[in-house]
């Protein structure tokens, strides 16, 4: 049985977390650096999809691609404190803007995949502030 510090030094030394299907309508602020992992460098937030029928009525996922479900909002303090941060993934959700004050001060940022959401403008200053980013993807 592990104490509490054990649990938490575990916690810390985590770099890489993937919650690819989870069911989360929000991320909350510190919603990371409160399960004491702030060693992350790379988050992995996606959804699933929803399929379209097609004209006969079948669903088919893989070759009717249509919307996303899943996270819908990031608090401007999800990843609060954390500053190791080189991959972020919330592809296939359901985000409507670019959660720019979420991420503004993920500054060693490299890969950013905000593709398959709703999102409908961005704004011309959304991703000024990275300037290590080499990958951003946007896919609708």
């Amino acid at each position: 049985q592990w104490t509490d510090q054990q649990q938490k030094d575990a916690l810390q030394d985590i770099q890489a977390i993937n919650l690819t299907q989870n069911y989360f309508p929000e991320l909350t602020a510190n919603f990371f650096s409160d399960a004491c992992m702030h060693n992350l460098q790379r988050i992995f937030l996606q959804q699933g999809s929803v399929g379209e029928d097609d004209e006969k009525g079948n669903s088919d996922v893989l070759s009717h691609f249509t919307f996303a479900v899943g996270l819908k909002h990031v608090n401007d303090q999800a990843f609060y404190p954390l500053k190791n941060i080189v991959e972020l993934s919330l592809s296939t959700n359901s985000i409507r803007n670019v959660p720019t004050k979420a991420i503004e001060s993920l500054t060693n940022l490299r890969i950013l995949d905000l593709s398959f959401n709703k999102i409908d403008h961005i704004s011309n200053n959304s991703f000024r502030e990275f300037v290590n980013l080499k990958v951003l993807m946007l896919n609708k």
